[in-house]
């Protein structure tokens, strides 16, 4: 059996069958797409679609290019906490940074700095 759906202007074909389910009292519906539906027939997917089950999604690109960017100027006054601080930082513009899988990530109260200030002095010199 097929099924359609529509999103705005487009039809959808899937292909609709059943599964038995452990715990379910009937089968359930599974629909495997198959293409989209066009005035001239139906153009099939050749794509294959991936579970993407496990699989945890970090920002890297922008975190690597703060950090590789960051100045000599900046890092010197903060001495070795230039690295922790700037983690801060980074992870406050972006919650979803690699770097919190790389690094054990402080807290602004474990520093004196302000961060703020911090956070301002290091955009205008990248």
């Amino acid at each position: 059996m097929s099924t359609t759906s529509k999103r705005g202007d487009t039809y959808y074909l899937y292909k609709r069958t059943s599964r038995r389910t452990p715990g379910k009292k009937f089968p359930q519906p599974v629909d495997t797409y198959i293409g989209i539906i066009t005035p001239e027939g139906v153009i099939k997917s050749g794509k294959k679609k991936v579970s993407l089950g496990g699989i945890e999604v970090k920002e890297y690109g922008f975190s690597r290019a703060v950090w590789e960017l960051c100045p000599r100027g900046w890092k010197e006054p903060l001495g070795d906490d230039w690295e922790d601080v700037l983690s801060i930082l980074v992870q406050k513009w972006s919650a979803e940074t690699y770097l919190a899988k790389e690094r054990e990530l402080k807290t602004e109260q474990d520093y004196h700095y302000q961060f703020p200030a911090q956070a301002a002095s290091l955009s205008r010199r990248i």
